[in-house]
């Protein structure tokens, strides 16, 4: 019976080196299971960043094509007030031009009705100066005609 205590014994090593080998595994198993748990626990941290990420960056993306859009409005926009500018500024230099001229015209105008209402007065002047003249020579006639007619009168007389 020796041989079978030693073969009992052999199986009781064995079994106890099993239990040692089992507890190992189940160790091993159970820590593989929390590795795995923290990995997925990481991957699932990961994964909702990256679907977070990948949110932001689509509304970004969204956002950049309205901004290049209204930037792209905006510039049409700009162009459209600078020509309306720009014609608006042709039409005023065309109407300021038209407005000198008109002026230009009127300050003739006023220059030579004050030249022909210059020389009307001039000419009434002289023509006044001429009357005037005209109305001393007479006045000399008619004392020169009095005296005269008082001489003869005068003459008569005596």
């Amino acid at each position: 019976m020796y041989a079978g205590a030693r073969e009992v014994e052999d199986w009781k090593m064995k079994a106890m080196a099993m239990e040692r080998e089992k507890a190992e595994l189940a160790r091993e198993r159970d820590q593989a299971i929390e590795d795995l748990r923290n990995v997925e626990s990481a991957f699932s941290d990961v994964h909702s960043k990256y679907e977070r990420i990948k949110g932001i960056l689509k509304n970004s993306r969204r956002n950049q094509e309205l901004l290049e859009d209204r930037d792209l409005e905006m510039q049409a926009r700009l162009s459209e007030t600078e020509a309306r500018i720009l014609e608006i500024q042709n039409e005023v230099r065309i109407r300021l031009t038209k407005m000198n001229a008109d002026f230009e015209i009127r300050i003739r105008s006023a220059e030579l009705d004050t030249t022909r209402l210059r020389a009307q007065l001039r000419k009434a002047e002289m023509k006044n100066e001429t009357l005037e003249h005209d109305v001393k020579q007479k006045n000399s006639e008619i004392l020169k005609l009095s005296a005269l007619c008082d001489e003869l009168i005068n003459q008569k007389l005596e």
